[in-house]
């Protein structure tokens, strides 16, 4: 399996950020692709290329699905085509999402419909929301989840409780958003092996601090004509542009033997 082969997809509010935050850290290691409802959402992101950005029902909804999960389950139907084309080189999909509204659970189940389709395996780490939140996305949440449950290979369905530590110290509602935030994304972010670190190459030891802050790898813009570019690549004029893949890693050094 390539580095370009392993994808992370955000779905929601939630799934979205969670996929920002990775890219954030991960730089273009790191491969990502996202969808929500909300414009706004996706706007706001800092990491994910814009161009790996879609908005599900192109600005049906305002201000997001509204817990609407067989309106959205309907629209990302209608455009299952994209997803699929997200897919395009993808060996291992880590999908990213939030649950108890209406994105996660009715966009998701029809992304893993498609990886399964197209022999994708896939990892699901879905998130329940919090019980102060209030029943009815509890209930929207354990349904998604039942709807899950059938879908996807390796399905990881934490709670936002559990992710913030609801019992150290009784945090405030923002401490704990912030909290879950945090400890969502380095869960996540486990699920996905960042291509180059020491979680994805076997049988090496973790890199020291000092070469973890080393300069991101770029690719180089040299590159004669003709000799064709990485699929994770498109054209820019004539220097290689990151798109939702990983960017390919180094040739290992020669041996002087």
């Amino acid at each position: 399996m390539t580095p370009s082969s392993i994808r992370v997809f955000g779905f929601g509010g939630a799934g979205c950020r969670f996929v920002d935050d990775l890219r954030a850290s991960a730089g273009d290691r790191l491969g990502a692709w996202v969808a929500d409802t909300d414009v706004s959402v996706l706007s706001a992101l800092r990491a994910v290329p814009r161009e790996c950005r879609h908005t599900i029902g192109d600005n049906q909804f305002v201000s997001g699905s509204g817990g609407d999960v067989a309106r959205v389950r309907a629209t990302a139907l209608a455009e299952n085509e994209v997803f699929r084309a997200a897919l395009d080189g993808v060996a291992l999909a880590v999908a990213v999402a939030g649950l108890g509204g209406g994105t996660g659970g009715g966009a998701l189940p029809v992304f893993l419909e498609a990886a399964r389709e197209r022999n994708v395996r896939t990892i699901v780490f879905a998130v329940k929301p919090f019980r102060f939140e209030g029943v009815e996305r509890l209930r929207a949440a354990s349904s998604a989840a039942q709807t899950l449950a059938t879908l996807g290979d390796i399905r990881v369905f934490p709670s936002n409780d559990d992710l913030a530590g609801a019992g150290d110290g009784d945090p405030s509602a923002d401490e704990a958003l912030s909290r879950a935030s945090a400890r969502a994304s380095r869960s996540s972010g486990a699920c996905a092996p960042i291509p180059g670190s020491s979680t994805s190459t076997p049988g090496r030891s973790a890199p020291s601090p000092r070469k973890a802050a080393a300069k991101p790898i770029s690719p180089s813009p040299r590159r004669r004509k003709g000799t064709g570019f990485p699929p994770c690549f498109r054209r820019s004029g004539t220097r290689p542009a990151p798109a939702c893949g990983a960017a390919p890693l180094p040739p290992a050094p020669r041996s002087s033997a």
